[in-house]
């Protein structure tokens, strides 16, 4: 399911507000170059048979497994990271400087010598 948003027509802006906004920007023509030499020499063309769809490679093996008979293994759940409480955290460090600085005694100083 998928809830939208009904708005009222006062609630909407025309896009004119919108565009009249939108400032063009600046560009040094050497800028422009070099983005489409980039472009040019990352470009290629699309070669889908490079790509497989492992899902539905491993479905299909499902699939024929169960119409073969044979019983599918059903994977076993992967362990959990072990989550870490930021907040205990920051706790715990705080605690740990303030002993520090509880244990370091204050150094006095010295008057200067006038002389």
């Amino acid at each position: 399911l998928t809830m939208e948003t009904m708005y009222f027509p006062d609630e909407i802006r025309p896009p004119e507000i919108l565009t009249a906004q939108i400032k063009e920007p600046e560009l040094h023509p050497n800028e422009i170059s070099m983005a489409n030499s980039l472009i040019e020499n990352l470009s290629s063309h699309f070669q889908p048979e490079k790509y497989t769809n492992e899902y539905r490679a491993q479905l299909m093996e499902i699939i024929q497994s169960k119409i073969a008979g044979e019983e599918v293994a059903i994977p076993t759940a992967p362990e959990t990271a072990k989550v870490v409480d930021l907040m205990e955290a920051l706790r715990a460090s705080l605690k740990a400087t303030e002993k520090k600085e509880a244990e370091t005694p204050v150094k006095k100083r010295r008057k200067k010598k006038t002389g």
